[in-house]
């Protein structure tokens, strides 16, 4: 008997210390300056996070700090990700953090400081043509770790080395140029982070690609890039996409790898009209999905408060066929509201509801929320997504 319980005890030890948890988040264009501030967006991913457990977190849409961008405010380089580490108060030893290539063909107002708000029309006019955004780095990937980072990988090339069939001359930058021969595959980063778990390795493969939208650009390369930054994935992950792939100086996992591969990847699996979509169905098919597709709804919603937003499934997490799926989950907030009407009211409100406004066919409209709703919303306009793994052998 005595015996017996040893083994169960030794198995269940065993069997628990090959578990992780990983959370993944893209947080809307958090710069540096709202970093330095320790802004309410700040504060509000930093409610979120405190109410989930989590070995590893994946972070998009982080810039990479450097001296003087977008001003002069900004003093420090490749701090970023170290100081929200410090604002979220959170216990992990371990971090990657590397320089997108988004925005560092933006160019800079004439007192040599760049535009920080992504939404006016000056900084879209001077945004970055081929990597987009405002300012150098802006869109950067970060990965906060539990576990020891045995090895980090970054990976670009061109995009014709990967798939020399590409025809960019069919394609047109925002403001009418044809797309160089030369572009880079990749608008952010792609990297291989290995891990160690308990003498285990594994592989977090992390991929923020490009949207597969237009923005009114019939001409637009960013379906065919978005569909080929996917297609690589798929190639790195399981050794097949397509086509051929031949390339001298990188190689695919091997197989039998432990992985994981987490990120804003752009593109709804339900949008079965865009080839990103058709790439994306057929990688979660060759690997397992944190959640079964009848349950991914959405992890995108548009800023807007009113009761029927925007949404899309953007982001997601995969690994490889050698990884139990524990558990997984879209962490969405409290959907729970009372509308008001276009009266503003006067409203005995509780300690978890807040009220809110906004507009409706061109009238102001109002409701009672969640708290917790709000906080979300002031996060982000994406939704972060969970999950509970286990190696097995």
């Amino acid at each position: 008997m005595k015996i017996l319980f040893i083994w169960l005890l030794i198995t269940m030890t065993h069997s628990y210390a090959q578990e992780f948890s990983f959370l993944h988040y893209n947080i809307k264009e958090l710069d540096s300056l709202k970093i330095l501030k320790n802004s309410e967006q700040v504060k509000a991913v930093k409610n979120i996070l405190n109410e989930n457990n989590f070995d590893f977190l994946s972070l998009n849409e982080i810039h990479y700090d450097s001296p003087n961008i977008p001003n002069n405010l900004i003093k420090t380089q490749g701090q970023n990700l170290s100081q929200l580490i410090k604002l979220f108060e959170l216990p992990h030893n371990y971090s990657s953090f590397h320089p997108a290539l988004t925005g560092n063909n933006a160019l800079k107002k004439e007192d040599g400081s760049y535009y920080s708000d992504p939404n006016s029309t000056e900084a879209r006019n001077n945004a970055d043509q081929i990597n987009f955004g405002i300012m150098p780095a802006q869109y950067s990937t970060g990965l906060i770790s539990k576990f020891k980072i045995l090895e980090e990988k970054l990976i670009n090339l061109k995009w014709k080395d990967f798939n020399p069939s590409v025809d960019l001359s069919k394609f047109k930058l925002a403001n009418g140029n044809p797309v160089p021969e030369d572009i880079l595959l990749f608008d952010k980063t792609f990297s291989d982070i290995t891990i160690s778990i308990n003498e285990k390795k594994l592989h977090l493969v992390l991929l923020h690609a490009v949207t597969a939208f237009g923005f009114g650009n019939k001409n637009t390369m960013n379906f065919a890039r978005n569909a080929d930054q996917l297609k690589f994935l798929e190639w790195y992950l399981t050794g097949k996409t397509s086509f051929e792939v031949s390339l001298s100086n990188i190689n695919p996992l091997k197989e039998n790898t432990h992985y994981l591969a987490a990120g804003d990847f752009n593109v709804d699996i339900k949008e079965a009209q865009k080839e990103g979509a058709r790439v994306l169905k057929n990688l979660i098919n060759k690997t397992k999905s944190w959640l079964p597709l009848q349950n991914l709804t959405h992890t995108y919603e548009s800023d807007s408060l009113a009761p029927d937003p925007f949404r899309l499934n953007l982001d997601y997490i995969l690994v490889s066929k050698n990884i139990k799926v524990l558990e997984g989950k879209i962490l969405h907030p409290n959907y729970h509201r009372i509308e008001l009407g276009t009266e503003k009211p006067e409203v005995n409100l509780n300690k978890n509801q807040e009220l809110i406004s906004y507009l409706d066919n061109n009238k102001t409209n109002y409701a009672i929320v969640t708290k917790n709703y709000t906080n979300f919303k002031k996060a982000s306009d994406h939704f972060p997504i969970w999950g509970r793994f286990q190696l097995l052998d």
